[in-house]
C-alpha cells in the first residue's frame, strides 16, 4: 500500500494583515469618506484644554480646529474646574469698565459654509457677572450674523432683541449650550436649547443679518464687550457639521 501523503497544517501569519481584512478595512474606509461628504456629521471644532498650563492661554492647536485670544493681555487664560465641575475650563475677564477691547475665546472651524451645525459647549456664569456672549461669525470672525446674551437676569436675548428673550439660567452653577444652526441659500434657523440642573428654555431664530454673511459661517467666539464687567467660563466646547447632501 502506498503511504497517504497529509498536508501540513496551514501555519497562522503573522506580522500583517490579511488580504481580506485589508479590502474590507479598505471599503469601510471609503464608505466613511463618501458618507462625511454626503450629508454625515463631522466634528469641526473640539475643545481641550486639561493640558493648558493654568493662568496661561488656551492652546492654538486644539483636538479639531484652532483656538486663538482677543482682547487684553491676561483676559482669556486657563483656570482650573468652577466649583460642582471638573477638568481644565477657559475663563474671559473683563475688568474694567474703562477697557475698550471685547475679551474673546474664538474657535475657528475647520469648515464652515452652509449646513447644519452644531454647538455643544458647557457655561459656568457666576452671580454678579455682566453680559457673557456667543457669537457665530463669518469671513475669519470678522461679520458677526448672530449672537446669544446671557443677561444678568438668568434669561437669554437673541441679537439684541427685547421680543426675542428666552429660557433661564443659573448663576454659579454649571449649564449646558445647544445651538443647532442650519444655513441654507435662504435663510439661517438657529434652534437653541438650555439644559442642566435649574436651567430650561428653548427658542428657535431667524437670520436678522444678510444672509451672505451666515454663508460663510466659519467661527465661533465666546466674548464679554462694553460695558460689562467680570466673567465666565467654558468648556467641552463641540461643533459638528451636517453638510447639504449631494446624493441625486
Amino acid at each position: 500500500m502506498q503511504a497517504q501523503l497529509k498536508e501540513a497544517p496551514a501555519q497562522p501569519r503573522r506580522g500583517g494583515l490579511s488580504r481580506r481584512l485589508v479590502k474590507v478595512l479598505g471599503a469601510t474606509l471609503l464608505f466613511c469618506t463618501l458618507a462625511a461628504a454626503d450629508g454625515c456629521p463631522v466634528t469641526v471644532f473640539q475643545s481641550n484644554f486639561d493640558n493648558d498650563a493654568i493662568g496661561g492661554p488656551p492652546a492654538s492647536a486644539q483636538p479639531i480646529g484652532t483656538a486663538s485670544v482677543l482682547g487684553d493681555p491676561g483676559a482669556v487664560v486657563v483656570v482650573g474646574p468652577p466649583t460642582g465641575t471638573s477638568g481644565n475650563w477657559v475663563q474671559i475677564t473683563r475688568a474694567s469698565v474703562t477697557q475698550s477691547a471685547v475679551e474673546t475665546l474664538r474657535c475657528s472651524l475647520t469648515q464652515g459654509g452652509q449646513g447644519t451645525f452644531t454647538l455643544t459647549a458647557q457655561l459656568f456664569i457666576p452671580s454678579g457677572a455682566g453680559l457673557a456672549s456667543v457669537g457665530f461669525m463669518s469671513m475669519a470672525g470678522s461679520q458677526e450674523f448672530m449672537h446669544l446674551d446671557f443677561q444678568q437676569d438668568g434669561t437669554v436675548r437673541v441679537d439684541d432683541d427685547s421680543s426675542k428673550v428666552f429660557g433661564s439660567f443659573p448663576h454659579g452653577m454649571p449649564f449646558t449650550l445647544q445651538v443647532v444652526l442650519t444655513i441654507t441659500g435662504s435663510q439661517v434657523q438657529a434652534d437653541i436649547t438650555l439644559f442642566g440642573s435649574s436651567t430650561s428654555g428653548s427658542f428657535t431664530a431667524f437670520n436678522s443679518t444678510p444672509i451672505v454673511f451666515a454663508q460663510s459661517f466659519d467661527t465661533i467666539d465666546f466674548f464679554m464687550g462694553f460695558p460689562w464687567t467680570g466673567s465666565f467660563d467654558v468648556q467641552g466646547i463641540l461643533v459638528d457639521d451636517t453638510p447639504p447632501s449631494t446624493s441625486m
